[in-house]
């Protein structure tokens, strides 16, 4: 009775390797469907488009921030110029004729001063001109942005509508896959993972007609025969997968 238990037990843990190994494929299989569908290529190009969008605002911003701090330095500048040359002409209608030599000496100062705000002026003029430039330029791309994320939502919108029926069945395969997982021995799993893992999510066969599902290797005579007297479980020598040698749905 033991030993009927046992293989009672194996026979039923072969069903539920090979319903596990459909059911992994299964997930794989509508996986790739739902990668490969139109909508989501285009919703993903549509990210990165938008990554790019978001890294040129940042660097418009930093532009911006760059030009408006040089826009306060030169009208602070200018500010102190003026002062300068209002206490230098208060200075020269203080002396006035008294010493024309010192009202020429000032007189020199306030040209030079003007002169040298006339510059200035033109510095803020060529600075404001680009802080313009700039933020043209960002609300360009802050349009381009908000239209880049309207349109990305009407694709999530398609991709959901499309994908959805897609994502349920996946769904219904992975709830699947936990119960069978649940229903196998432990060491058992973790072998079929590890095979899986090792050989690209294919980690189990069937042994029929005296070959290998997967691999179709014919197997000599005395392979044959050693797999058919170890149990409904064994490897495939040539591939080394896990093999299904028989089962009791």
């Amino acid at each position: 009775m033991v030993g009927d238990t046992d293989v009672t037990t194996d026979q039923r843990h072969a069903a539920a390797l090979l319903e596990l190994a459909e059911a992994d494929l299964a997930i794989a299989r509508l996986s790739k469907e739902l990668d490969d569908l139109p909508v989501k290529t285009e919703l993903l190009r549509l990210k990165r488009t938008e990554k790019e969008l978001e890294a040129l605002q940042q660097k418009a911003s930093t532009l911006i921030a760059s030009i408006e701090r040089e826009v306060k330095r030169l009208e602070d500048e200018l500010a102190q110029i003026d002062d300068k040359i209002s206490v230098m002409r208060a200075r020269a209608d203080a002396v006035a004729a008294a010493d024309h030599k010192e009202l020429a000496n000032l007189m020199k100062e306030v040209d030079s001063l003007v002169r040298h705000k006339s510059k200035k002026e033109d510095e803020l003029v060529e600075a404001m001109e680009r802080s313009e430039k700039a933020a043209a330029k960002r609300a360009e791309i802050d349009a381009a942005i908000q239209q880049a994320r309207a349109k990305e939502s009407a694709l999530a919108d398609r991709y959901r509508a499309e994908g959805g029926e897609i994502q349920r069945r996946i769904a219904e395969q992975q709830a699947k896959r936990e119960a069978l997982a649940a229903s196998l021995d432990p060491a058992l799993l973790a072998r079929y993972e590890a095979v899986k893992a090792a050989k690209h999510g294919i980690g189990v066969g069937r042994f029929e007609n005296g070959r290998c599902s997967v691999c179709h290797i014919d197997l000599p005579a005395d392979r044959v025969q050693a797999l058919e007297s170890s149990g409904p479980i064994g490897e495939c020598p040539n591939c080394h997968r896990i093999l299904v040698v028989s089962v009791d749905r």
